[in-house]
């Protein structure tokens, strides 16, 4: 399922790496925060969301140069996949503490950088 419909890869690059890392990380945001109360479904759609996002960053040619930001992609949407398996295969409430934690450290990771980096530039 395409959830993004109308962002193609043209105005993806129109945003700032730092932000398209936030719109991921804001997937993983709202998992988190959809962990305790909603769905299975609904959270791993925020996940599919994510996974989008991810295949956009990979073809986009600004960030193919960019092998830091590469390799964190990767090995987010390794992180993701782990979490689809646990999604599949578990029941509550695991699955819901598993994709709290999961979720949280992913976000952590993919805006640390920029949040550091932009505290630095004060």
């Amino acid at each position: 399922m395409i959830f993004h419909k109308n962002l193609s890869l043209e105005k993806w690059e129109t945003f700032p790496a730092d932000k398209r890392m936030l719109m991921i990380a804001s997937e993983f945001s709202r998992a988190e925060h959809l962990a305790p109360v909603a769905e299975k479904h609904y959270v791993a759609e925020c996940f599919e969301r994510a996974v989008e996002l991810i295949e956009l960053s990979y073809r986009s040619p600004s960030l193919q140069t960019n092998s830091e930001i590469r390799k964190l992609l990767y090995e987010t949407e390794k992180e993701i996949y782990r979490i689809f398996g646990i999604l599949q295969k578990s029941e509550e409430p695991y699955w819901r503490k598993v994709v709290r934690e999961k979720s949280q450290k992913l976000c952590q990771q993919l805006t640390e950088p920029y949040i550091s980096a932009n505290s630095s530039q004060r």
